[in-house]
């Protein structure tokens, strides 16, 4: 049974998520690259990239589900629009069809002569773009670390730690989904790095807690000018809790689900749902944003289909890990 153990009154996690077969293997991990990554605003980070050999910024998400480029950049490079027959939604149902094709280079891990990219109003990376490599989050020290993903199952924790919890993830529309107790209530959450806070769809709040608009602690926290039923609402929940990791006082949005309602509009912000038809569009359960994420340390071990959660750290000494 693992050992709870309290952090700052902040954090419930378990000691340890090593296994008895990791402790058999002798494959040591191997750091590919490295990037100190540039802050985007309301806890964002961006990575820098070469888009047909000229330098760009884009931004780290995890919640997106394709890349994509800005109609910005794609004119400033006199890039060639093509029509897609994906169509790529955010989250208030607007929509992206076109795609350019682009000489990418990320680094040491990708150089792709002929990438297909979406264009959308952002320049955005999504995991999917980074192949079968680990990569290992540091918001604290705004710093993405990746990783060969042939090692020790269970040896990734490179950095120094108290504590550790290990959760197993479901790819689901290209997002990385994760079990996740909010007040004792079970749902399934994204992690999404490009979002800059924590979300939970209306209907679910309703049927799960009983929340509506007029209920006691519900509270209006924005409006969208264009749609007098898109709200965003806030609610006092006590406990956010993935893996054995539980963070207190979440402070998660409550939004109403438009993304099948307005999936006929122009395409506008997209980055998060592919889909066909429109009607099947529907918000995560749970988006777990930088608010979260930016209080934790994460590796996202795509080899093994896990994240490998600590509370945010100190950077690593850099013998930790081999580098390239």
């Amino acid at each position: 049974m693992p050992r709870a153990v309290a952090m700052g009154g902040l954090f419930l996690l378990a000691a340890s998520c090593g296994t008895a077969s990791a402790q058999e293997c002798n494959k040591p991990l191997r750091m590919v690259d490295s990037w100190k990554l540039s802050p985007a605003g309301q806890g964002n980070f961006t990575v820098p990239v070469s888009v047909n050999g000229q330098h760009a910024e884009f931004l780290f998400d995890t919640g997106g589900a394709l890349p994509s480029i800005s109609a910005e950049l794609a004119d400033s490079l006199k890039l060639t629009r093509h029509q897609s027959e994906v169509q790529l939604y955010g989250v208030s149902g607007n929509r992206a069809e076109q795609y350019a094709v682009v000489e990418f280079d990320l680094g040491r891990i990708v150089h792709a002569p002929s990438a297909q990219i979406m264009i959308t109003e952002d320049n955005i990376l999504t995991p999917n773009f980074m192949g079968k490599f680990d990569f290992d989050f540091d918001a604290a020290n705004a710093r993405l670390n990746v990783f060969s993903g042939d090692h020790c199952p269970g040896k990734v924790i490179y950095w120094p730690a108290k504590a550790a919890t290990a959760v197993s993830y479901t790819d689901s529309d290209d997002h990385i989904t994760v079990p996740v107790t909010v007040d004792g209530k079970d749902f399934r959450a994204i992690i999404d790095t490009g979002a800059s806070l924590s979300a939970m769809r209306l209907d679910l709040a309703t049927y799960v807690f009983g929340l509506k608009p007029d209920s006691p602690g519900m509270k209006v926290v924005a409006r969208r000018a264009d749609d007098e039923k898109f709200v965003y609402y806030r609610y006092p929940f006590k406990t956010l809790t993935f893996g054995d990791i539980t963070v207190r006082n979440p402070a998660i949005l409550i939004l109403p689900d438009v993304m099948a309602k307005n999936a006929d509009k122009d395409w506008g912000w997209a980055g998060g749902h592919i889909t066909a038809p429109p009607e099947n569009l529907k918000l995560p359960q749970i988006i777990i944003g930088m608010d979260v994420l930016s209080k934790l340390h994460v590796y996202f071990a795509q080899s093994e289909k896990k994240l490998y959660i600590t509370p945010a750290s100190d950077p690593a000494p850099a013998s930790a890990a081999t580098g390239p």
